[in-house]
C-alpha cells in the first residue's frame, strides 16, 4: 500500500518530483472511533459531531496497479466513491505514492 500523505515520509519529496498519473478512489471509510466535537452543547450524543475518512484509491503505473490510501482529516473535503484524483508516485518506487486535497 502506498504512502498517501501529504505530509512526512517524503511525500513533499514525491510531490515535488511531478510524476503523477490518475487515480480512482475506491472505498471511503468514516474513522468512527476519532469524534470530533464542533459544538460546546449537545443536545445529544452526535450533535455537532464530525468525522474523519480513510480514502482507499487504485492507480496505475507502467501497466501495473497500486493501491493507496489517505487519512482525510474532518475538516477537509472528502472525496466521492469513483471519484478521479491526481496520484504523485516515486519514479523508482511507484508504490510510493502521495495525494493533495
Amino acid at each position: 500500500m502506498g504512502i498517501a500523505n501529504t505530509f512526512g515520509f517524503g511525500a513533499e519529496q514525491i510531490i515535488a518530483a511531478g510524476h503523477s498519473t490518475t487515480g480512482v478512489v475506491t472505498a471511503v471509510k468514516r474513522c468512527w472511533w476519532l469524534k470530533v466535537n464542533q459544538k460546546t452543547m449537545r443536545l445529544y450524543s452526535t450533535d455537532g459531531v464530525t468525522f474523519p475518512h480513510i480514502i482507499v484509491f487504485d492507480y496505475t503505473v507502467a501497466g501495473k496497479t497500486y493501491t493507496g490510501s489517505r487519512y482525510v482529516g474532518w475538516n477537509q473535503q472528502c472525496p466521492v466513491e469513483g471519484q478521479n484524483l491526481t496520484v504523485y508516485y516515486d519514479r523508482v518506487h511507484p508504490d510510493r505514492c502521495a495525494v493533495k486535497l
